[in-house]
C-alpha cells in the first residue's frame, strides 16, 4: 500500500471509532435521562429538558465534524490515488517516444541506410515528438485552467478547416484508412466563419477523436459532425466503440478518470483529455455533454458553443 494510503488508515479508524462512541454516549445519555424522568416522583423540570437538548446537540455536533473530517479524508485518498495513477501514466507516456526516439537515432547513426528506410524512421520520430508535444501541452493547459490563467481568443475561425485539420491530423497519427473517419457539415456551415476561439476547438476535437479511436475496435468507424442551431454551433464526434454505462457519463469528464474495462487492458492516457475539453469548452459559454446507449453501443460526445462570443 502507497506511504499515503497507510497514512490514513490510522485517522480514518480512529475518526469512526470516535462516532461510534459518541452515538454510544448519546444513546446512553437519552435511555439514562429518560430513566430518571420515568422514576421521578415529581415531573422534571425545565432544567433538565434544556441539559438533554444541549447535550444531545452537543454529542450530534462533535458527530458531525468528526463525520465531515472523514469525508475530507476520503475525498482526499481519492485525489492521491487519481493523482498517483496519473504520474504512473504521465511516466508511461512520456517512456515510451522518449525510448522510441534513442532506438531510432541509435538505427540512423550505426546503420548504413536507404533513403526510404530513412524517411521512414524520421516520420517514426516526428511521431514520437508530436506524442510528447501533446502530452505536455495537456499538463500544461492543465496547469492554465486550474489557476483560471487562460482567456479565450475570439476571432473569425473557418469550422470546416479546422475539422479537416483534425481528422487528418487524427488519421496520420494512428495510422487509419481513408474511411475511418467520416466528416458531416451542415451547409449553412460551408464557406463561412464561425466567432469562436480556433485554438479551442482544435484541442477539444482532436481530444474527442483520439478518444474516440482509443475506445473503438480495429478499424474505428468514427463520425465528426456540425450544424447550427438555434443560434448556437454544435459538433458532435460519434463511435462504435466500447460505448458507456450511465455511472460514467458524467465520470469522464473528471480529472485523471480513466473509464473502467472489466476483463481488459485499461486504455493509456493521462486521463486529462475530456477534462481539459471540458473545461476549455465551458470557458466559450459552451456545453459538452457524453452520450450513449450502453455498453459495447458506442458513444456520442456534442459540444455546444455560441456562434459568436464577444
Amino acid at each position: 500500500m502507497p506511504r499515503a494510503h497507510r497514512s490514513n488508515r490510522w485517522p480514518l479508524l480512529i475518526g469512526g471509532s470516535s462516532i461510534a462512541f459518541a452515538i454510544a454516549i448519546l444513546v446512553g445519555w437519552t435511555v439514562l435521562f429518560a430513566s430518571y424522568a420515568a422514576e421521578a416522583r415529581e415531573s422534571p423540570g425545565a432544567g433538565y429538558w434544556v441539559i438533554l437538548a444541549f447535550g444531545c446537540a452537543f454529542l450530534l455536533g462533535i458527530i458531525g465534524a468528526i463525520g465531515a473530517f472523514l469525508v475530507f479524508l476520503f475525498k482526499k485518498e481519492g485525489l492521491v490515488r487519481q493523482q498517483e495513477t496519473f504520474i504512473d501514466s504521465v511516466t508511461h507516456e512520456l517512456r515510451s517516444p522518449i525510448a522510441s526516439l534513442g532506438l531510432t537515432l541509435d538505427t540512423l547513426d550505426r546503420r548504413e541506410l536507404t533513403d526510404e528506410a530513412r524517411r521512414r524512421l524520421l516520420d517514426m520520430m516526428r511521431a514520437d515528438v508530436l506524442r510528447l508535444r501533446n502530452y505536455v501541452d495537456q499538463v500544461l493547459l492543465m496547469s492554465r485552467i486550474a489557476e483560471h490563467d487562460r482567456v479565450a481568443e475570439i476571432s473569425s475561425v473557418d469550422l470546416v478547416a479546422v475539422i479537416a485539420r483534425c481528422v487528418l491530423d487524427t488519421r496520420q497519427r494512428h495510422a487509419l484508412g481513408e474511411d475511418a473517419i467520416t466528416v458531416d457539415v451542415h451547409a449553412t456551415l460551408r464557406d463561412t466563419s464561425v466567432a469562436t476561439d480556433g485554438t479551442v476547438i482544435e484541442i477539444v476535437l482532436r481530444n474527442l477523436l483520439d478518444n474516440a479511436v482509443k475506445y473503438s475496435p480495429a478499424p474505428p468507424r468514427i463520425t465528426v459532425a456540425a450544424r447550427r442551431l438555434d443560434g448556437r454551433i454544435e459538433l458532435t464526434v460519434s463511435d462504435r466503440g466500447e460505448g458507456l454505462d450511465k455511472r460514467e457519463l458524467q465520470r469522464v469528464f473528471r480529472r485523471f478518470h480513466q473509464v473502467a474495462r472489466p476483463g481488459k487492458a485499461p486504455v493509456r492516457g493521462t486521463g486529462l483529455g475530456l477534462h481539459v475539453a471540458r473545461e476549455l469548452v465551458l470557458g466559450l459559454g459552451g456545453t459538452i455533454v457524453a452520450e450513449s446507449e450502453g455498453l459495447e453501443r458506442g458513444s456520442t460526445f456534442r459540444l455546444s458553443i455560441p456562434e459568436s462570443r464577444q
